[in-house]
C-alpha cells in the first residue's frame, strides 16, 4: 500500500548542464492548459546536484538531501524521513512577523495548522487558490479552515491555477514542487527553494502575485455541511498518509 501512495512528485527540466527549472509544472498535455509556474536557475553546481538527484530517482534510489548554492536552499525530498526535510519551511511560517501569502490548489492539513497559529499571533493569511478546482474536497478543507482561523481567500477565475508558492513577509520565497499539503510532507518526492534574494523575491511579487491577486475575487469563508463533510475527509486521508510515512 505504501508504495502505491509514495511516489515522485519532482517537476524539473535541466538544459546543458547550467540551467535548472523547478516548479510545478507537469509535462503532459492537460497540465499546458492550466495556470502555473517554473523557477529557472542558471547554476553549474546546482544543475550538477539535480542531474544527480535525478539520476538517483530513475535507478530507485532517491536520496534527501539540503543545500545552499548562490542564495538558494535547495531541498530534495525522497519520501522517507520528509518531515524532518521540511522542518526548515515550517521553521519559516513559525518564524513569521507580518504577512504569509500563499498560492496552492491543494493547501491542506499540517499546514492550514501552522498558519492557523500564524493568523493566532497577527500574521495576516493570505491564500489565492482556483475556484474551479479539480480536488473539490481540498477547495473545502481550505475554505472551512479559513471560516475557524481567519484567512483570507481568493478565488483565481482563469481556469486551473496549478502554482505553489509562498511568500513570507515579503522577503522570503518558498517554491518548487510541493502543494504544501500532508501527501507530499508525509510520503511524496519533492524539491522545496527557499531563497531571501532580492531579485527573485521582487520578481514572484511584481510578475506573479501582485497581478494574480488583483484579478482574484475575496471569497466569503463560510461553514456549511459540504465544506465540514470536505475537511473531514481531508483529515481522514492526512492520517492514513501518516500512518504509512516512512522515516
Amino acid at each position: 500500500m505504501t508504495g502505491v501512495l509514495r511516489r515522485n512528485h519532482k517537476k524539473l527540466a535541466l538544459f546543458d548542464d547550467r540551467i535548472a527549472y523547478l516548479g510545478g509544472i507537469n509535462f503532459s498535455d492537460h497540465n499546458f492548459a492550466w495556470h502555473d509556474m517554473m523557477l529557472r536557475i542558471e547554476s553549474e553546481e546546482l544543475t550538477h546536484a539535480l542531474a544527480l538527484d535525478f539520476l538517483g530517482t530513475w535507478s530507485g534510489r532517491p536520496n534527501t538531501w539540503d543545500v545552499d548554492i548562490d542564495g538558494l536552499r535547495v531541498i530534495s525530498v525522497s519520501g522517507r524521513g520528509n518531515r524532518r526535510a521540511f522542518k526548515p519551511l515550517v521553521d519559516a511560517i513559525g518564524a513569521a512577523r507580518s504577512t504569509i501569502d500563499v498560492v496552492s490548489a491543494y493547501l491542506s492539513y499540517p499546514f492550514t495548522t501552522y498558519l492557523a497559529d500564524a493568523t493566532a499571533r497577527g500574521v495576516r493569511v493570505r491564500i489565492l487558490t482556483p475556484a474551479d478546482n479539480n480536488k473539490p474536497n481540498l477547495s473545502r478543507h481550505i475554505i472551512e479552515r479559513s471560516h475557524r482561523h481567519k484567512f483570507e481567500i481568493f478565488k483565481y477565475k482563469g481556469g486551473m491555477n496549478h502554482m505553489k508558492a509562498m511568500l513570507i513577509d515579503s522577503e522570503h520565497l518558498v517554491a518548487g514542487s510541493s502543494n504544501f499539503d500532508f501527501m507530499g510532507i508525509t510520503l511524496l518526492e519533492e524539491h522545496l527553494v527557499l531563497t531571501r534574494k532580492r531579485e527573485l523575491v521582487e520578481d514572484f511579487r511584481e510578475r506573479v502575485w501582485e497581478p494574480e491577486i488583483s484579478r482574484a475575487v475575496a471569497a466569503r469563508s463560510v461553514s456549511s455541511v459540504s465544506n465540514r463533510l470536505g475537511d473531514v475527509a481531508v483529515m481522514a486521508g492526512a492520517f492514513l498518509a501518516s500512518r504509512f510515512a516512512r522515516d
